[in-house]
């Protein structure tokens, strides 16, 4: 955004989906961009999650209900919905038209595979990253409890070769802090090496 604009790129930022489908034709589609964050809908123009989840359910034949997205929040990528200024109304289009690429690309790739999942308690390392001892209560667990689960979907071909690995974490990731670069944090790190 025009608070903080960013002179270089760290590592690259993505929109990354992965689209499964069961045997019945049962479809799911699940999507993350590296952004500060997203909005469900934007006065300036039909950019928001919602309008990408309508799009590409009269598209693509898919439920609304079924077509999952989220954004990573990294400190260091755009700032898509206006934290620190925002981003031009072009930049939304784009963001736009590349989530419905990636999301028509994922499902048009789909192929026979098994998929296995797990979960890892992170007690200990997540948490809200306020405290409660002012009178903002951010950190109020009571309130605003920490999702302590990290959560791994991987498929496989049939001969156990991975095809895709999906890690999901509830987490503040901004390990890098306000830089003046673009970066997807660590959620980019982990995605880069899985």
């Amino acid at each position: 955004g025009p608070v903080h604009p960013a002179q270089a790129v760290l590592r690259p930022i993505f929109a990354r989906v992965i689209a499964v489908r069961d045997r019945s034709g049962d479809q799911v589609v699940i999507g993350t961009i590296d952004a500060q964050g997203y909005s469900i809908a934007y006065q300036n123009g039909p950019y928001g999650f919602a309008d990408i989840t309508a799009d590409m359910a009269r598209e693509l034949k898919i439920p609304a209900s079924h077509i999952l997205l989220q954004s990573t929040h990294t400190h260091n990528g755009p700032d898509d919905i206006g934290v620190w200024g925002g981003v031009p109304t072009s930049y939304l289009a784009y963001v736009k038209s590349q989530m419905e690429t990636a999301i028509r690309r994922a499902v048009a790739a789909q192929r026979p595979a098994v998929l296995r999942w797990s979960t890892a308690s992170m007690t200990g390392f997540s948490h809200t990253f306020g405290s409660d001892s002012d009178s903002t209560h951010t950190g109020d667990n009571h309130d605003y409890p920490p999702d302590n689960q990290l959560r791994v979907l991987q498929a496989l071909t049939p001969r156990g070769q991975v095809i895709v690995t999906v890690v999901n974490y509830s987490t503040h990731p901004t390990v890098y802090g306000p830089l003046n670069k673009v970066s997807p944090d660590w959620p980019g790190a982990t995605a880069t090496f899985l």
